[in-house]
């Protein structure tokens, strides 16, 4: 077993791979041994192909703002960080062990309206969350969209996180989120401008929505607004949307209510 700080990781074996490295289930151990339990860790192993387009350090510099961005993110809908090692020969990181994701869900079509609908509320409040930190997401899609045992549904992935209050973000990093990022949830001033705001966040929850094909006319007609091509069509914030989901009545079982909104 590998050892950090008070605690003991023994991998179980990988749950997927990515450009800039891979996720595996691992058991955490405290120091005297006692189980804590199931967690994930991502481990930073760029491909060639990325580091042929942007120094070592500067990957290791956008894992640290990974980590740190997604720890100020405290909240229900985002997956929270236990610990993180950056002096590691391959930096890694803890986190929440999730069920599946919402790729999978898709798939599986296992899900109803209602479903559907406290998803959408749930990722709502996750990103509200990310752009009430100063933050835009930038890479949000079924498969950064995460499910837990409880059932709660959090945000996740927040590698290609934007900071709007400073510049940290290099020129090579906007580069690398544009190659990375999935052309379906990019918005067209992202394709064309490269522009990023909180409406093209706001655009991809739009066409995660589309994915799960809600049959509520009234909930379709948020996510048309969401999704629309011409940004100054859009929802400009989270909380419009939220405020329209309130103002429907429909007639199950939906998680939301105004204090929730506030969160």
């Amino acid at each position: 077993m590998e050892k950090f700080r008070s605690y003991q990781i023994k991998p179980i074996g990988k749950l997927g791979d990515g450009a800039f490295g891979y996720v595996e289930k691992i058991k955490l151990y405290n120091s005297s041994g006692q189980f804590c339990g199931f967690y994930s860790r991502k481990i930073l192993r760029p491909s060639q192909n990325i580091i042929e387009s942007i120094s070592l350090e500067e990957i290791k510099r956008r894992f640290t703002r990974e980590v740190i961005y997604q720890s100020h993110c405290s909240h229900t809908n985002v997956t929270p960080i236990y610990l993180f090692n950056k002096y590691a020969d391959k930096p890694y990181f803890v986190m929440e062990l999730a069920e599946s994701s919402l790729d999978t869900e898709i798939e599986n079509k296992s899900l109803d309206d209602t479903a559907k609908i406290n998803i959408f509320i749930m990722m709502l409040r996750g990103v509200k969350k990310v752009h009430d930190i100063g933050y835009l997401h930038r890479d949000i899609k079924p498969q950064n969209v995460l499910k837990f045992s409880t059932g709660m549904y959090k945000i996740s992935d927040f590698g290609l996180v934007k900071n709007t209050d400073n510049g940290s973000n290099t020129t090579a990093l906007t580069a690398i989120g544009q190659a990375m990022g999935t052309q379906r949830y990019m918005a067209p001033e992202i394709l064309y401008n490269a522009e990023y705001s909180k409406q093209t966040d706001i655009f991809a929850l739009g066409k995660v929505m589309e994915d799960l094909h809600v049959e509520n006319k009234e909930c379709q007609s948020i996510i048309q607004k969401c999704s629309s091509m011409d940004k100054r069509l859009r929802y400009e914030e989270i909380d419009e949307i939220l405020s329209e989901l309130i103002s429907i009545d429909f007639g199950m079982n939906i998680t939301i209510g105004r204090a929730e909104c506030l969160i």
